[in-house]
């Protein structure tokens, strides 16, 4: 299960990301940004996000978040499916399924 948090902003980098309390590592990932392979990598917690941040942020000015397939289970077998499940399926993702 994931939690959306309303009114935060996307760190643009891991230091200024609210969930780094101890300025050593990802309190999601567990990910050290001192550990070998980081330093290796050349990653710079002070300018980017680590490439597995779990983070996901929401487009700006959204409407409502539904189960699309919720929806496409309860049309399939209506005689309007034709018509609105394509129409349902052209619209973008905002938030992947789990």
């Amino acid at each position: 299960m994931s939690v959306i948090i309303k009114g935060v902003q996307m760190p643009q980098s891991c230091s200024d990301c609210r969930l780094n309390y101890d300025q050593c590592a990802c309190s999601v990932t567990g990910t050290g940004w001192y550990s070998d392979t980081m330093v290796l990598l050349g990653f710079n917690c002070d300018e980017e996000r680590l490439q597995n941040c779990p983070l996901v942020e929401l487009p700006e000015h959204h409407g409502r978040l539904i189960d699309a397939d919720e929806m496409r289970n309860l049309w399939t077998g209506c005689s309007i499916n034709g018509s609105i499940l394509p129409l349902l399926d052209a619209r973008p993702t905002v938030v992947e399924a789990e």
